[in-house]
């Protein structure tokens, strides 16, 4: 298995734990990225969660040559019988790096074109992105937001060495030693 695979799957489950705001921020830097703590045998994340699209970009510009990331989705509770979950927070990870971004100010008029700068960033081919549950986030990018990613969903499909089991935090448990809680 590729080492910038494990270490993309270990920060997507990182950035489980930082969107949950379980981790408490150290400080905020001029640009609004927090530095968190180590915590659990994890090392210093920088995170940015934020709605703005040139704080977005401005944050992963160093990830332009860079081939692997996590990524994971949250949804909004279903609103009625009929009415389908929509993605209201996209986490892209790149080692100690996460980007937390809000998309729910951009679902009012979906489905529509993500902003072009990162839907050309998820779209690049030569991009794959990895996490648990990815096909759904996949899915609901392509119809929300006309964007189409290349994904590994280890829900899915998983390499014959990979064990499985309790969800990324199971699987950064198990191959970084660290104690996640859900």
């Amino acid at each position: 298995m590729p080492a910038t695979f494990l270490q993309s799957l270990a920060c997507c489950a990182l950035a489980l734990v930082v969107s949950g705001m379980r981790v408490a921020p150290h400080a905020t830097d001029e640009s609004g990225v927090q530095q968190v703590q180590p915590v659990d045998g994890v090392p210093k994340l920088e995170v940015l969660r934020t709605n703005n699209m040139d704080e977005a970009m401005a944050f992963i510009g160093a990830w332009s040559d860079a081939r692997d990331f996590g990524m994971f989705a949250k949804f909004a509770p279903d609103s009625g019988a009929f009415a389908p979950k929509r993605v209201v927070l996209l986490g892209i990870c790149r080692y100690t790096r996460v980007l937390l971004l809000d998309l729910k100010p951009y679902l009012a008029d979906s489905p529509r074109p993500l902003p072009s700068p990162l839907a050309e960033f998820l779209e690049d081919g030569r991009r794959t992105f990895y996490g648990m549950g990815l096909l759904q986030a996949a899915a609901h990018l392509a119809f929300e937001f006309d964007t189409v990613i290349r994904c590994v969903d280890f829900r899915v499909r998983a390499w014959r060495q990979l064990e499985l089991g309790g969800g990324l935090y199971g699987v950064a448990n198990r191959y970084f030693e660290t104690s996640f809680a859900r």
